[in-house]
Parts: C-alpha cells; sequence; structure tokens
C-alpha cells in the first residue's frame, strides 16, 4: 500500500499527475483516510528538480522506434 502512495506522490511530484487527480485516486484506493489526510499528504509535495535515471540503451532504442515510425522527410 505504501508503495502505491508513494507512486502516486512520485507523479505528482513530477508532474504526471495533478493534485486533484491524486487526491481522488488515494480517496477511492484508501478509503479510510479523511479527506484532511489525503489533503495533507498531498498538499506537503514539492516539484522534484531530479531527473529521472533514464538507461541510455533503452532510449536510444526508443528514440530509434520513433524516428522509424516517422514518414521521411518530416522533421519530429
Amino acid at each position: 500500500q505504501i508503495d502505491s502512495l508513494l507512486k502516486i506522490a512520485e507523479l505528482v511530484t513530477t508532474g504526471q499527475l495533478t493534485r486533484e487527480a491524486a487526491k481522488a485516486l488515494i480517496q477511492a484506493a484508501f478509503p479510510l483516510l479523511a479527506a484532511e489526510q489525503v489533503s495533507a499528504i498531498v498538499d506537503s509535495l514539492q516539484p522534484s528538480t531530479a531527473t529521472p535515471d533514464v538507461d541510455p540503451i533503452a532510449m536510444a532504442a526508443v528514440k530509434a522506434i520513433i524516428k522509424s515510425m516517422q514518414p521521411y522527410g518530416k522533421p519530429a
């Protein structure tokens, strides 16, 4: 359960999930938490300035796949 909360927190701090959506998800997943507790958790999150660890080989593969999917002569 803690892992789920941590993942939601990570998504908020990296800007991939809004605070409102995070609150709704947490409330649905953990109905025994009071709304005030959920708000306290989510409202305390700060934006992350860290860059996520990315496997350079995996990133190169993703870029190659994306490039192969683009029509010839058109910029990405």
